[in-house]
């Protein structure tokens, strides 16, 4: 056994638990989940909306209950960014090259919000 076998929410998990110790108050911590245009693609055909913290519960469980059972340290929330928009294949790539502006690309998903801020986790770090 390895440690760089281990999955990206137990490597997460510990990383966490030695900063426990050290927090005099709750800590925010954005999760931020990447390629969210392939997932809400994905997602299309399921009957139920994906947002990015139900997406986080499922796929990260092991993470999601530690940042439950830790509420007292962390304070956390989780959002959905695609920085190009969508799939850079050939039959969509057009599509996405007919936006004026690259910035216009940008999909953010915070709850069941979608916008083009793509500022939007870090205000929220700053609780601004």
């Amino acid at each position: 056994w390895k440690h760089q076998y281990s999955q990206t929410q137990v490597k997460i998990i510990d990383l966490l638990q030695m900063i426990v110790p050290f927090i005099r108050r709750p800590c925010r911590i954005a999760f931020i989940i990447s390629a969210w245009d392939v997932i809400m693609e994905a997602n299309q055909l399921q009957p139920i909306k994906l947002t990015p913290a139900k997406w986080f519960a499922t796929q990260v469980p092991l993470l999601h209950q530690f940042m439950l059972s830790n509420a007292d340290s962390f304070m956390y929330d989780v959002f959905g960014v695609s920085a190009q928009g969508g799939s850079y294949k050939k039959d969509k790539v057009e599509q996405l090259y007919g936006l004026t502006s690259p910035s216009e690309r940008v999909v953010v998903q915070y709850g069941n919000d979608l916008g083009k801020d793509i500022t939007l986790p870090i205000k929220w770090l700053l609780n601004e």
